[in-house]
């Protein structure tokens, strides 16, 4: 009984002492320290740490009671700066999972929004830095802040970020539209190519190349006017060729595959072929500019 009781005694001794070093130094112990290492205990050098990413000062800022949620300017790349960047912006943007772990432990807010609606999922997102993305979605954030970092991975063509946040409840139906528009914006290069080569044949030769396919139109443009002419859509499906001496019509047939009837302009149907006639768009996605 009396070892057993000073089992006890010793196990909630061994208890008491490991929660006392869980709560962390005292606040003054790591101001100490970091005036040993020559740091001033004030905000811009905190700011200068993280962008320096000086995991051991930021720890001691932090158990200091620094404010983890400060803002400051910080530079990104080729001469972009980000105005009101908190420091989980800059880990996020830099890749430092370590930081950013150790930032949200110290209640730094994961949906602030900084200039330009930048926040620190957005900044993950956009240097693709994936498991800070995973991090950052297990902290709650709100519809809007997934929804505008979806937009940003399509943007940069990151597939994964995009996948990663619609199974964190990003909108499906945005993702659909905003693919559905990089797609027809390749389809209107493509087409604004092929156009551009069928208008210098005409200026060599004074009419336009006679063609009702792209293999016919092939043999006329290329690869004098261009290198290589199109031949599919990005969804799969061949374009629409007409030309003639004196007209000529590209077209994509949408998402669908499938002709439609023109009604020319700017079009919301999803399904509506993009045309190119003679030298400019005459139908094309209304949100995607010509």
């Amino acid at each position: 009984m009396f070892l057993m009781r000073n089992r006890v005694g010793v196990l909630v001794s061994i208890c008491l002492l490991a929660s006392l070093w869980g709560c962390g130094e005292d606040p003054m112990v790591a101001r100490k320290q970091l005036t040993e290492l020559g740091l001033e205990y004030d905000e811009a050098t905190f700011l200068d740490r993280v962008q320096n990413s000086d995991a051991v000062a930021v720890d001691l800022f932090l158990k200091s009671g620094m404010n983890p949620n400060l803002s400051t300017r910080f530079e990104l790349e080729r001469g972009e700066r980000l105005e009101f960047a908190t420091p989980l912006m800059i880990a996020a943007w830099k890749g430092d999972h370590a930081l950013a772990e150790r930032l949200l432990a110290a209640g730094a807010e994961p949906g602030t929004i900084a200039d330009n609606d930048v926040s620190a999922l957005a900044c993950a997102v956009v240097k693709n830095h994936e498991s800070i993305v995973e991090l950052l979605l297990k902290q709650g954030l709100t519809q809007e802040s997934k929804d505008h970092a979806l937009k940003l991975a399509l943007r940069e063509n990151n597939e994964e970020a995009a996948q990663l946040l619609e199974r964190a409840g990003a909108d499906p139906r945005m993702a659909a539209r905003l693919r559905n528009q990089r797609l027809q914006r390749t389809a209107m290069a493509d087409l604004r190519s092929m156009g551009t080569a069928v208008e210098e044949h005409s200026i060599d030769h004074n009419r336009y190349p006679e063609a009702s396919s792209v293999g016919e139109l092939a043999q006329s443009v290329s690869p004098m006017y261009i290198r290589r002419l199109p031949t599919v859509d990005p969804w799969g499906n061949p374009y629409e060729i007409r030309s003639t001496s004196d007209a000529y019509s590209l077209r994509c047939l949408g998402q669908d595959g499938k002709p439609t009837e023109p009604r020319y302009g700017a079009t919301e149907d999803p399904d509506a072929d993009i045309i190119f006639e003679n030298g400019s768009f005459t139908q094309w996605p209304v949100e995607v500019r010509k």
